[in-house]
């Protein structure tokens, strides 16, 4: 286990360095340094601006020397300021980390522990009309573009009711939990259907396996 991990990460590296590559052939390349500034500054910005800003960033250097700051910036996470606003990338990374991980972490945890006790109950309800229903509704769920619930549950919810608040974030405490509800119970929803149906596979192929049946025989109960 301990050298299928090193051989794992040892693998990343030259594919992260390749995706390095090819992000810095696909940007840059093509681009002229003008172009670039332009479109980071706006195509009405003065002259002097976009020379200083072609400048400051390095574009005004030759190709490789681009390819190795970019990379070694990267590596050592320094992904400097925002081409559009200005600020540390790095200071918007961690202002948001915090609210991200507070959504992510919980929306995660929710929807396997909803899709694991969906599974098991289609399971030992197998082959009956209950286990098509929820089946149906798997698929159903799994039909609809994540999108459509977003805009629903905030037109509803949040914009018409009023029950939660549409965006933005505020750390108050308990407050913050009305902040974290309503995109936690999407995240969950989203893949309720994708895990269901997953989970109710996996389940059903594992009772199938001959450990299970001698359990069975030896007075296992099934549930």
């Amino acid at each position: 286990m301990f050298s299928y991990v090193i051989r794992r990460l040892l693998y990343s590296v030259p594919i992260l360095l390749g995706v390095l590559v090819l992000t810095f052939l696909l940007f840059r390349v093509n681009q002229e340094p003008r172009t670039i500034a332009m479109l980071a500054k706006g195509e009405k910005a003065d002259e002097r601006v976009l020379q200083e800003f072609i400048e400051r960033q390095g574009l005004d250097k030759p190709m490789p020397q681009q390819l190795v700051r970019f990379v070694w910036d990267a590596v050592t996470l320094n992904f400097g300021e925002s081409w559009r606003t200005g600020r540390s990338v790095t200071e918007t990374f961690r202002q948001g980390v915090g609210p991200s991980l507070l959504i992510t972490i919980p929306g995660f945890a929710c929807g396997v522990i909803a899709a694991l006790g969906l599974a098991l109950y289609q399971v030992f309800v197998r082959n009956s009309g209950m286990d098509r229903g929820l089946t149906i509704f798997c698929v159903a769920l799994m039909s609809v573009p994540s999108i459509v619930y977003i805009i629903f549950c905030q037109a509803v919810l949040a914009l018409a009711s009023n029950y939660f608040p549409a965006s933005g974030f505020d750390w108050r405490g308990f407050g913050t939990l009305r902040f974290l509800v309503l995109p936690i119970g999407i995240m969950a929803i989203v893949n309720l259907g994708y895990d269901g149906r997953l989970f109710r596979a996996v389940f059903l192929e594992e009772i199938a396996h001959d450990y299970v049946r001698t359990a069975q025989a030896k007075g296992l109960p099934s549930s």
